[in-house]
């Protein structure tokens, strides 16, 4: 009795498509007739092993990765193995809660400045995404301010880079400016070959809610979930940290108001870190409401 293609575990459309072409039974199908009619590659070309490590081979690698700090005392109390490679974390807050303040300090103040020398600092790079206007003054200034801080240490290091001014540290963030969603989302489909031949240690993109809310209501849940997948999937290939700044906005649950990032939750579970940032009279407040580490923990800082 012939074994019909209905048998065979393949999706519906592919069986409808070499029904089209005559195939009806098993029998029918010659030696490698899929790969050349539906234009797949074999199994064993397309598939790949799933890769194995022990503990001991990735708590090795966590410690020669480390994590991104901010070098704010009082801030990085709550940042400490935070933002680690392969870990995606949102900074959420309301205008002028620093979220974008503290990221262009972090571009710039990516190394300990006892500890640099020309081989560290330009081992890594940073790639930023923004859809803000003026953001090379804003950079510009702080790298001002962190150069002043290192030639304050210069008869502490043992090597002084020979180069090393506000070009030399500007060469290493790359700035992408966004200007709506479909943008961002091309932009990361594109990213893997940009990403060839640099070291990123970091990717940032500076306001999400911004260029998503510009997408289709219908579509907008599906796209978030796509492009952080698609990061953490190239995070987890070339081992950087992704951090995106949210906005907050209000809702309301029985009569009651209250402040949460924007989308809700719609992608709360591909986040691994969600610190939640404010502004109380001259002082900054931060609060980890969300990771993967550590229990909820928060403090105040200036700065």
């Amino acid at each position: 009795m012939e074994q019909n293609l209905s048998s065979l575990n393949l999706p519906k459309n592919i069986i409808a498509h070499l029904k089209t072409l005559g195939y009806n039974y098993v029998s029918d199908l010659e030696p490698n007739v899929l790969p050349g009619k539906l234009e797949l590659q074999s199994l064993s070309k397309s598939q790949k092993r799933a890769e194995t490590k022990t503990a001991f081979d990735l708590y090795q690698a966590e410690l020669l990765n480390g994590c991104i700090l901010s070098y704010n005392e009082k801030l990085d109390c709550i940042l400490q193995n935070v933002i680690i490679p392969k870990a995606l974390t949102e900074f959420a807050g309301m205008s002028g809660s620093g979220k974008t303040q503290v990221w262009y300090k972090i571009l710039i103040l990516k190394d300990d400045l006892k500890k640099l020398n020309t081989n560290f600092i330009t081992a890594f790079s940073y790639v930023y995404l923004s859809s803000y206007q003026n953001v090379l003054s804003s950079i510009l200034e702080l790298t001002k301010k962190f150069i002043e801080q290192y030639n304050s240490l210069k008869a502490k290091l043992n090597f002084l880079p020979s180069e090393f001014n506000e070009e030399f540290v500007l060469k290493h963030i790359h700035y992408i400016k966004i200007n709506d969603g479909l943008e961002l989302i091309s932009c990361i489909e594109c990213l893997e070959s940009y990403l060839s031949g640099k070291n990123i240690r970091l990717i940032v993109i500076d306001s999400i809610s911004y260029p998503m809310r510009l997408l289709d209501v219908k579509e907008r849940t599906t796209m978030i979930s796509k492009l952080f997948r698609d990061l953490q999937n190239l995070a987890s290939e070339y081992n950087f940290s992704i951090v995106v700044t949210n906005d907050l906005t209000t809702r309301v649950n029985k009569g009651e108001s209250y402040a949460t990032p924007s989308f809700g939750d719609s992608f709360y579970h591909l986040v691994t870190n969600r610190i939640l940032l404010s502004k109380v009279n001259n002082s900054f407040h931060g609060k980890i409401v969300k990771s993967i580490l550590h229990n909820q923990k928060e403090t105040d800082f200036y700065l």
